[in-house]
């Protein structure tokens, strides 16, 4: 079983450059591509509330209107 730090360099690695889903703690979630770590390219990012916001984004802006 791999360690805490080797996970978190193995998620590093997915989402550093690629696509993929984020969900964080509090019930948002990105599902999309990343560039450099971060949202940038094509997503959706849906809050918990039921908000969404699809289309382009760059360094983790999205770069529209909601």
């Amino acid at each position: 079983m791999p360690t805490e730090t080797a996970t978190r360099e193995i998620l590093r690695m997915v989402y550093e450059q690629g696509n993929g889903t984020y969900t964080e703690a509090n019930g948002n979630k990105y599902v999309g591509d990343f560039a450099h770590d971060r949202p940038g390219g094509q997503g959706t990012y849906t809050l918990a509330d039921g908000r969404i916001f699809a289309g382009t984004w760059k360094d983790s802006e999205f770069q529209g209107s909601q």
